[in-house]
């Protein structure tokens, strides 16, 4: 059937026409020829494409965002993936510059506390040694006279001590002899106990002054039944009797002079056995404070007693050499310098906006990044202490981290940031960090609506910590923002905003 070609009508004045689309705001230059098609068009289809070119476009809401459709292959190739947006804990932190430094209570110069000669170096810079490892030989005058002095003083204290045995075991004897005189026991008892044999004078005494008063004894016990009857005067009797009880006080005499003395002795010989051994100990002090170490050698053997070896006071590396074979070296002069390296310090700067941190306890857990090792993912270190008083030329209080080094990385003198707390954990809406999208200078997360569907929606970013940002407004809990290829989708955003 053929169209029916629209009715001539005169020429009117053109109504007002509405403004065009942006895409459509471009002028159309038509040419007589279009002309002449438009007019063989049937009035219908002319009049709806008039209808569909003068009509405006349906806006969006106002301030609302666009929804973009991403088709699955798009989405394949941004690998896009979502996170649900939940409640975390965060805590306020800052990050504070600081530096390695060595650990000062296993870092020391290693120097002999007297003068002397070096004679030979057994290590070099870098070299691991061991807690009594061998490290150089010094010859040293002063040591060697430390240590004849301490020849004389152990001899010294050998014969006190055996003079303080002698007196104890003699003592013991005279216990025992007195014991046997008291018991009445007979002579030749005592002397089968062999006491008196090892007691000398103490002992000679005591047995002559017990047989004197046996014998006196004896005689008295022998004339009294003779003077009773008549055959003896009674002045014999008496005089008998007389030098019985002059011989029992002799006894009694000599065994307690016996007793004293032999006490006497052994207090004496113990004290000066004492005295010996403190001065033998002082003695060995001073050798001790010269080397450095307790001297264990045997200075009673034959070799040079002013040569001694400087040893490893911990294991641990040495780090630098300041002297070399056969060069004098002076009292107190730094020979080399020895540290324990397994662990370091951080030393962290904290000033005015970091002051919370100083009310940290020791053993606090602390993060550590090192700028040298971008792709390392933070270390662990612990509060050892945090200064008592602020720096006049930084303005700051120094904390000190340990930082476990056993792997040997790190070295004393690197940069490295120590991310501080400053108060109490806080709960709040987390999403990744990966999902925020800066635009322009805000914050924006895409949120999915629908499968392939998301919306650029604006955010309030809070605090970041351990890849998770903090939301203060913008999004509710469970919602899915998109936590990888956010910027393929950021990039879409913009590609359809200048198409427009």
């Amino acid at each position: 059937m053929s169209a029916t070609p629209c009715p001539a009508r005169a020429p009117e004045a053109a109504p007002a026409r509405p403004a065009a689309p942006v895409a459509a705001r471009q002028r159309i230059y038509w040419r007589p020829a279009a002309w002449a098609v438009l007019a063989a068009l049937p009035c219908g289809v002319l009049a709806a494409r008039s209808a569909a070119f003068a009509a405006p476009p349906v806006a969006a809401p106002r301030g609302a965002e666009p929804v973009l459709e991403i088709p699955p292959a798009k989405r394949q190739a941004a690998r896009l993936e979502t996170t649900e947006v939940a409640w975390r804990e965060f805590r306020v932190t800052r990050a504070a510059p600081g530096r390695l430094q060595y650990d000062q209570r296993r870092h020391i110069e290693i120097a002999p506390a007297t003068a002397g000669f070096v004679g030979s170096i057994a290590v070099a810079p870098g070299d691991r040694a061991a807690s009594g490892t061998a490290l150089a030989t010094i010859s040293s005058p002063e040591v060697g006279g430390a240590r004849a002095d301490l020849l004389e003083l152990q001899a010294a204290y050998d014969i006190a001590e055996r003079s303080r045995q002698r007196a104890v075991a003699m003592q013991h004897a005279v216990q025992q002899l007195t014991e046997g005189i008291r018991r009445e026991a007979s002579l030749e008892e005592l002397q089968n106990t062999g006491g008196s044999a090892a007691l000398g004078s103490p002992g000679k005494a005591l047995v002559a002054a017990y047989a004197d008063y046996l014998i006196a004894r004896q005689l008295q016990r022998y004339v009294a039944p003779v003077a009773d009857q008549g055959v003896l005067s009674g002045r014999l009797l008496a005089e008998r009797q007389i030098a019985e009880a002059r011989a029992k006080t002799s006894l009694h005499a000599t065994i307690d002079e016996a007793l004293f003395g032999a006490e006497t002795e052994r207090l004496a010989s113990e004290y000066a056995a004492e005295d010996a051994r403190r001065r033998l100990l002082v003695g060995r002090e001073r050798v001790t404070s010269l080397l450095g170490y307790e001297d264990a050698s045997d200075p009673s053997i034959p070799g040079s007693l002013s040569q001694f070896v400087v040893k490893a006071p911990f294991a641990g590396v040495v780090e630098a050499l300041h002297r070399s074979p056969n060069e004098r070296i002076a009292a107190g002069e730094a020979l080399l310098t020895f540290a324990d390296t397994s662990q370091l310090w951080a030393v962290a700067d904290v000033r005015e906006p970091e002051w919370a941190a100083l009310g940290l306890a020791a053993g606090h857990e602390l993060e550590l990044t090192i700028p040298a090792e971008p792709t390392e993912p933070p270390r662990k270190a612990y509060v050892h202490y945090v200064g008592r008083e602020v720096s006049p030329e930084t303005n700051a209080v120094p904390l000190i981290a340990i930082v476990d080094n056993r792997e040997g990385r790190l070295r004393p003198g690197q940069y490295v940031r120590v991310k501080l707390p400053l108060g109490a954990p806080v709960r709040a809406l987390a999403a990744p960090e990966s999902a925020i999208v800066a635009i322009e200078g805000k914050h924006y997360a895409f949120v999915q609506t629908a499968e392939g569907r998301y919306r650029r929606t604006p955010i309030v970013a809070g605090a970041t910590e351990d890849g998770w940002t903090a939301i203060l407004e913008g999004l509710a809990e469970g919602a899915r923002v998109v936590s990888h290829g956010g910027f393929a989708l950021k990039s879409e955003q913009l590609l359809e905003t200048v198409a427009e």
